[in-house]
């Protein structure tokens, strides 16, 4: 009996050992992957289709909600389990009354029965790529495109390119920044031309330095030559200030690079290029202040959030909450 159980012991050990993937600690992994996907679209509430339950049940209430395709602990997919998981049951709830941001998706899983010859599921989501645990490259994670490749995305500053790439418009809802903390911006881009580029956004004074970051269309989960006629990719970005960044205005300008990393002129340039030739510019959108003027603003919103909620303006509190975040996209303890 003791040799039987030494074992089994040494056997199970190498099976995990083997496959650190489906161990608690590699679907962990797994969730990180999830969560700095949502954190990347700024979701504060994610669900996801899955089917290693060990790990999932007890830390995916840090994503938000998991869909057990195994049927563990998921009743609906539980009863349709012999029916081979009826298409139209699918369709019905995971793409209907239970639409999921995420999913982990490849060969030989629950998933992959459960998604098998749903044609909604290739359309409506892409591979966001792998995470290793240990030595192997685990594949199969799916984000809903949805929720950054949208219909239309306006907001000010259009802007048309040489190659009709365009610049619907961006948004800075919390345009006062401090030096050290990060500047919240919305894009939207169309390319009808389905070639590959990139975009630079960069903010310049009237004195001081120029600070630029690398804005990536689709997220690079959604290359170029995949987006469709009818969409807009809306991107969500938090961008540092970096630290004793001078006070003051700011302009918001754009530069966008072909392929082979040349700029690719805007049809209305700026007159006077702070940047690049061809660049586009919108005049003193962003203004840095001291740290204190910008958490004394967010502890506002904060406030007047609550009291909105409290008069049953829901509505107007869930925006003035959401202004606020956008304050402090990096200050974790303020924003608990």
């Amino acid at each position: 009996t003791a040799l039987a159980i030494t074992f089994m012991g040494l056997n199970i050990f190498q099976v995990v050992e083997y496959q650190p993937n489906t161990s608690p600690e590699g679907v962990r992994l797994r969730l990180d992957h999830y969560i700095r996907a949502a954190d990347r679209l700024f979701l504060d509430y994610a669900v996801a289709l899955d089917h290693d339950m060990g790990g999932m049940t007890y830390w995916g209430p840090e994503l938000g909600e998991v869909i057990d395709t195994a049927g563990l602990v998921d009743i609906r997919f539980a009863l349709h389990k012999r029916a081979r998981y009826r298409r139209a049951f699918v369709e019905e709830d995971v793409f209907g009354e239970r639409p999921f941001d995420f999913a982990h998706h490849h060969k030989n899983t629950n998933t992959a029965s459960a998604l098998r010859g749903v044609g909604l599921f290739q359309k409506e989501y892409v591979d966001i790529g792998g995470y290793p645990p240990r030595t192997i490259h685990h594949k199969g994670n799916w984000v809903r495109r949805s929720l950054f490749m949208v219909p239309s995305f306006t907001g000010r500053g259009e802007a048309r390119f040489a190659n009709e790439v365009e610049l619907t418009g961006f948004r800075v809802p919390a345009p006062d920044v401090a030096a050290r903390s990060e500047l919240f911006v919305e894009v939207g881009l169309k390319n009808p031309t389905k070639e590959p580029f990139r975009l630079i956004l960069f903010l310049v004074g009237d004195e001081g330095p120029i600070v630029s970051w690398e804005i990536p269309p689709g997220y690079d989960w959604c290359p170029a030559e995949s987006w469709h006629d009818n969409e807009v990719f809306h991107g969500k970005f938090a961008v540092p200030i970096p630290a004793e960044y001078p006070t003051g205005a700011y302009d918001v300008g754009f530069v966008l690079l072909g392929a082979d990393g040349s700029v690719i002129p805007a049809l209305e340039p700026a007159e006077e290029p702070r940047f690049a030739h061809g660049e586009v510019r919108f005049p003193k959108v962003v203004r840095v202040v001291p740290f204190s003027r910008m958490k004394a603003l967010s502890d506002g919103d904060k406030s007047k959030a609550i009291e909105l909620a409290e008069a049953d303006n829901c509505e107007g509190g869930e925006r003035t909450w959401i202004r606020a975040k956008r304050r402090q996209t990096s200050a974790l303890k303020w924003l608990e």
